[in-house]
């Protein structure tokens, strides 16, 4: 299951790193592009284990039955 996380994980900096690249205006030609600001930022772990709801629930608990063999 870790691919899954590291896939995610990837996924969405790609994403959030794509959705920031297209809102910035377009620079003139020879000019490098700024680096890009992707928001929101890291801010670190979390206190409690909340975040693991997103894994249970719906969808992502559907998959989890595929790979396991539950139905």
């Amino acid at each position: 299951m870790n691919i899954m996380g590291v896939y995610g994980h990837y996924k969405w900096l790609y994403n959030a790193w794509k959705k920031a690249s297209d809102a910035q205006p377009p620079v003139k030609k020879g000019q490098k592009k700024p680096p890009v600001l992707v928001e929101p930022h890291y801010d670190g772990n979390e206190d409690d284990d909340k975040w693991q709801a997103f894994y249970t629930l719906g969808v992502n608990k559907q998959e989890i039955d595929f790979w396991l063999g539950q139905s």
